[in-house]
């Protein structure tokens, strides 16, 4: 079954207070267990994902890029009754990551 699964829903590091994962590493277990994409998501930023499309090219692993967003339910000030409700962006082909950093 190695290769045929892959985590879309990884935060590193780069989630301040969630994600404790260091991208060297966490891209080493994943060629360790042999899988050959591996996703990562953080927390309403995307300062990791350089680094983490480095490593995965030099292991190997297909590198998908993404981030953990918030919806807001109208003006993104607004805090009452606000339920935290999540989207999860991945980009899996280069026209998507192209289309994402330019807004």
């Amino acid at each position: 079954m190695a290769g045929t699964f892959t985590h879309l829903h990884v935060h590193t590091h780069y989630s301040l207070l969630d994600g404790a994962n260091k991208i060297p590493e966490l891209v080493k277990q994943a060629k360790k267990l042999g899988m050959d994409s591996l996703a990562i998501t953080d927390h309403g930023c995307m300062f990791g994902v350089v680094e983490f499309f480095n490593e995965c090219k030099k292991e190997g692993i297909k590198p998908i890029l993404g981030m953990e967003a918030y919806m807001a339910p109208g003006d993104r000030r607004e805090r009452s009754g606000f339920r935290g409700r999540r989207l999860i962006i991945c980009c899996f082909w280069r026209r998507i990551w192209r289309d994402i950093r330019t807004c």
